[in-house]
């Protein structure tokens, strides 16, 4: 892993999505650790949340999850920008979605 640039990926990042499996609007937190694991816990408006255990590694600008939630093959890369407590993720088809750093 690159140091530099998975020190300041390490933390909690939120965002918002639909996900039409789950019915609708969800909040999504991805936790990355300084170990590379990761979890990822989706919330949903009527309470209910999942947790997927998984692993996450950087090289360059190129950050790589692997684990359950990452459909469909177990496995995705994405660039990655970080800018303060902004997190942008671009999908190798251009699409990009930002997250928020919080606690």
């Amino acid at each position: 892993m690159e140091q530099d640039k998975g020190d300041s990926l390490v933390g909690a990042w939120h965002t918002q999505g639909d996900d039409s499996d789950l019915g609708g609007p969800v909040d999504v937190r991805l936790e990355l650790q300084a170990s590379g694991a990761l979890r990822v816990t989706v919330s949903q408006p009527g309470g209910a949340s999942l947790n997927f255990p998984g692993t996450w590694t950087v090289i360059d600008d190129v950050l790589r999850f692997v684990g359950v939630w990452f459909q469909p093959d177990g496995q995705v890369e994405v660039r990655c920008q970080v800018s303060g407590d902004t997190l942008i993720l671009t999908a190798a088809d251009g699409s990009s979605q930002t997250w928020e750093r919080r606690p």
